[in-house]
Order: C-alpha cells, then sequence, then structure tokens
C-alpha cells in the first residue's frame, strides 16, 4: 500500500476549456511540504506516483528528494502526482459497540479514523481497513465526527500479510435530545454542535423528524448552538446530568439571528472597467453565503451564492491572517473565472455557526462562456 506525505491534482486549460499538457520533452517542478507531524520519519527521497485515469491504478514515475521539509521532484506531464512511500500492509479489523445499549448492540455508519482513513461501519457495525505493517497506529472515534463520543485504542506494529482484530466501544454518557423547529415551530432540518470552554467537542445532524441526539461530558455545563445553512441560529446554555440520564431539551427554534452583508468587489479588465460587483443584498432573491471548515486537511472553503453568481474561495487555514495560496472560482454572467493569483485576509474567523470575515483581491482569467 502507499502512504502518503503529500499529493496535488494538476488541471490546466485553455480559454476554450481544452485540456493543456506540458509539450514533449518539457517537464515541471513539483515541491510538496511535508506535513509537520510527518517530518520526523520522512526519508530522503521517496517515489512519485501518478493517477493513471485510463487505467484507474497509480503508476510510479521517478522519484523526489528531500530539501528541508519539502519533496522536490521534476514530472513530465500533469496529473495528479503522490509522494508515497510503498509500504506492506496488515488487515486491521473489528467491530464498534455501544455498551449503552447493551453489551450486544452494534453500531452502523459510525466513523472509525485509523492512521489516514477514516472508514464507516456497514449495517452490523464492522469496519475494516489496511494499514502499513509493521507500524504502531491508532483507531480512532472521532468525537466531532460520531455525536459528541469519542474513544481511542493504540494497535500494535503488525506483520505484513497478518491480520488484526480490535474492537472498540463507544463510551456510556448523557445524550442531549431535542427537535430543530423553525420561528414558527415547524420541524426544520439543520445540525447541532456543542462546546465546552469555547471548544468545539462534537456535532450531529438532526434526522428525517427534524429530531437530534449529542452527547456531553458528565457534569459540565456546556453551550449548544443550532443552526441552519442560511444564517439562522439558536443558542442554549445546557447544565449536563452528572450521570448517565441525558436530558430532554424539548423543541429549539432556529430563526434567523442577523441577516449577512453582501458580498462586495470590483473586476477590471476582460470587459469590465472597475465595475462593482455585489453579490446578496437584492429583494426578493436567495442569498446563501456560508463557510465549511475540514479540520482533517485544515482548509477552509468560503461560498457567496445569490442568483446565478457564485463567489468560492478556498484557503488552507483557521484563524485570522493573510493567506497567499488561494483557488477562487467565480460564476458571473455566464463565465467561469479561476484565479491566477489570490490573496484573503481574514479578520475574523468564527466558531461553528459564527461568521468569518475578511478581504479578497488577486488576479482571474475566464475559462468559457458557458450556462449555469
Amino acid at each position: 500500500m502507499l502512504y502518503s506525505y503529500g499529493m496535488v491534482d494538476v488541471v490546466m486549460e485553455s480559454p476554450a476549456g481544452d485540456k493543456l499538457q506540458l509539450a514533449p520533452g518539457k517537464t515541471s517542478l513539483l515541491k510538496f511540504p511535508i506535513p509537520a507531524f510527518q517530518q520526523a520519519t520522512a526519508p530522503n527521497a521517496i517515489p512519485l506516483w501518478h493517477f493513471d485515469e485510463v487505467s484507474g491504478i497509480w503508476k510510479e514515475e521517478g522519484q523526489a528528494a528531500r530539501q528541508g521539509n519539502l519533496y522536490v521532484g521534476t514530472v513530465g506531464h500533469f496529473s495528479t502526482w503522490n509522494v508515497d512511500a510503498p509500504e506492506l500492509s496488515c488487515l486491521v479489523e473489528g467491530n464498534v459497540t455501544d455498551p449503552c445499549n447493551g453489551a450486544s448492540s452494534k453500531v452502523a455508519g459510525a466513523n472509525v479514523t485509523l492512521g489516514q482513513i477514516t472508514v464507516t461501519t456497514d449495517k452490523d457495525g464492522k469496519f475494516k481497513a489496511r494499514l502499513p505493517a509493521n507500524r504502531a497506529a491508532t483507531i480512532q472515534l472521532d468525537p466531532r465526527l460520531n455525536n459528541g463520543r469519542g474513544a481511542a485504542v493504540n494497535l500494535p506494529p503488525t506483520a505484513a500479510g497478518q491480520s488484526l482484530t480490535q474492537n472498540i466501544s463507544f463510551p456510556c454518557g448523557p445524550a442531549l435530545s431535542g427537535k430543530l423547529t423553525d420561528c414558527e415551530g415547524r420541524p426544520y432540518a439543520g445540525m447541532v454542535s456543542i462546546y465546552l470552554d469555547g471548544n468545539h467537542i462534537g456535532s450531529s445532524y438532526t434526522n428525517d423528524q427534524s429530531q437530534f441526539q449529542i452527547f456531553g461530558p458528565k457534569g459540565k455545563t456546556v453551550l449548544l448552538k443550532a443552526f441552519d445553512m442560511l444564517g439562522g441560529s439558536a443558542e442554549l446554555i445546557v447544565a449536563i446530568p452528572a450521570d448517565d440520564s441525558g436530558k430532554e431539551l424539548g423543541d429549539v427554534k432556529v430563526c434567523p439571528k442577523e441577516q449577512s452583508a453582501p458580498t462586495r468587489f470590483k473586476i477590471h479588465g476582460g470587459g469590465y472597467n472597475q465595475q462593482q460587483i455585489q453579490i446578496g443584498g437584492v429583494a426578493g432573491q436567495t442569498f446563501v453565503a456560508m463557510s465549511i471548515y475540514d479540520f482533517r486537511s485544515h482548509e477552509t472553503l468560503c461560498t457567496i451564492l445569490s442568483g446565478t453568481t457564485q463567489l468560492s474561495l478556498n484557503f488552507e487555514g483557521e484563524d485570522v491572517g493573510s493567506f497567499e495560496d488561494v483557488s477562487m472560482v467565480l460564476e458571473l454572467n455566464g463565465k467561469r473565472y479561476v484565479s491566477e493569483t489570490f490573496r484573503v485576509t481574514i479578520t475574523q474567523f468564527g466558531q461553528i455557526g459564527e461568521k468569518i470575515k475578511g478581504t479578497f483581491s488577486g488576479r482571474r482569467r475566464s475559462l468559457a462562456a458557458r450556462r449555469w
């Protein structure tokens, strides 16, 4: 199996949308930052692999050399490139159980993180994954992915070709239950998160009945936030029981708290002359401004949408500051624009359900006219 130290997907197109490649005999230099937690084990040389979309497999082609905390390699074509160490593998499998519902209760749909991958248990609560052999690893039930409950089990190094069975159980604990409604009391879909001492410790989506259940630490007082994707929100301070009895919160009303301000920016060039563009703030037109933060990749995606105009900004960060390597896509007047160079300055980065504020600037190019 391949143990990854980094990946990049390079796609280049002409203004007409035609795929571009390096000319025959030409090469390009790729640089991969080595993640901090892997720097102690990263080898001095590592194979380069690209994904062959025709055959559907990874193919080894060349090597990258370590230069400080970067891997640097030369490639002759653009593709999805990985710097991966080839490893013999072992098999890890087991069950996820919930002793709170009986010793034999298996949990379907639990998210189990093993090393670099996350798998989901099947209908019988079983999981299975391959890990690099002869490496210590951890099986984790991350509470942020499992309705507030978490656990971890350390795995010993396992020889290549061998199998290891390791079950893992959710801890018992008090559940906070309730139902989300809109301001008029009608069932409403959304998400609930809880915070302890300002730290996000768990999230849960509503089911098809708009009901939620999320687990918290015994005897603690937490902040519960419920919100939808359109800016509606609700907050409750909840004292969690000191035993496993749980607490029923009843109906939690999600109401518009604060209307998001329109996004405004100017475009110059390509038929525009310092023209101001505004997304949002038009009466009678739906306006959505939302951000998603992926704590595993440490990337933030901000999307602003109104009518047929959409702006998306993706950057690696989770706090205030300036970010240079920003991916921007703008859908405007039937054309798609993508970033050449782009910069984002974040002045406020809130918790889940709160606002992200900032400014952006840079250069963009048009891909093609198209319906959207």
